[in-house]
């Protein structure tokens, strides 16, 4: 239990309990209700109502307000936690956008919920779309790396977003990451043009395969003998696997309990620290 690693809870974020539907948002089909408070939501984050309800699926639940801020509170198992801040820290490191995690509770009736909560980063000034939202298409590993051109106005415009996304792969692949599907990554669009927005949901990283990592524009696959001479030669790519390389997932989680005042068993840093060094050695191995 998050609880029993806290040093002193009392600094963690918390979160009014009473906000917390009565209903079972998952069993529901075009509630009125839920319906009008995700176009609540909505107005005021700038988030799209199909990502806060579409029944049968609803993220209702996990939405509080606390002064003028947004949080999406997940309660959930320690390792998944740890996933999440340290999965925002991976994705600062190779200089991605975002979302900000914090350990947090739920105060109901004098009963405490700990879990993890994250401001909404998203704004009514800009448009979120999936990939599956924008006019793009591919068929091959990596040919998404040309066809993004048409989601950009210049190309200026395109080297941006091109390195963001070459930044998502090797940061997902570094993380083994298993949940980045069309839900779990966005693009942000305004009068600038297309970025990636900030990353989020981290809770599926260090459990996905070695040397294999997948999202919806393609894949990464170190068995491959072309991606690896593509991940060798294309300069970006070199680039951010030399990064990879310089990783110190050890400071990482001094950094995290620092920030959290919180106490990481010793078990899950032996854990981190296995699945880095097995990663680094494949990066050695198959493409240096």
């Amino acid at each position: 239990m998050l609880k029993n690693y806290l040093q002193d809870d009392s600094r963690i974020l918390t979160l009014d309990g009473n906000q917390m539907f009565n209903f079972q948002p998952f069993y529901l089909y075009g509630d009125p209700e839920a319906l009008d408070q995700a176009y609540k939501i909505s107005e005021e984050t700038g988030i799209p109502v199909k990502f806060i309800y579409d029944p049968p699926f609803s993220h209702l639940q996990n939405w509080f307000k606390k002064g003028a801020t947004w949080y999406y509170f997940k309660s959930d198992d320690l390792i998944y936690i740890l996933n999440e801040l340290v999965g925002e820290k991976i994705s600062e490191y190779f200089a991605l956008e975002t979302a900000h995690y914090q350990l947090a509770r739920i105060n109901f009736n004098m009963f405490n919920k700990y879990g993890i909560a994250s401001a909404n980063f998203c704004s009514p000034s800009n448009e979120y779309k999936r990939i599956t939202d924008l006019n793009f298409s591919h068929s091959d590993e990596f040919d998404w790396l040309d066809n993004i051109k048409v989601l950009c106005k210049n190309n200026d415009e395109y080297k941006r977003l091109l390195l963001d996304l070459k930044k998502l792969f090797i940061r997902d692949f570094m993380s083994r990451e298993r949940d980045r599907n069309i839900s779990n990554f966005l693009f942000k669009i305004n009068a600038n043009g297309v970025r990636l927005a900030p990353l989020f949901d981290y809770e599926g990283s260090f459990f996905g395969d070695l040397d294999y990592y997948f999202n919806p524009l393609g894949m990464l696959d170190t068995n491959n003998m072309n991606t690896c001479d593509l991940l060798k030669y294309d300069q970006d790519f070199r680039v951010l696997l030399e990064k990879l390389m310089n990783f110190n997932i050890e400071k990482i989680l001094e950094i995290i309990e620092e920030e959290n005042n919180f106490h990481i068993p010793i078990e899950f840093k032996e854990y981190y620290k296995q699945q880095i060094f097995e990663t680094k050695e494949l990066v050695l191995k198959k493409i240096f």
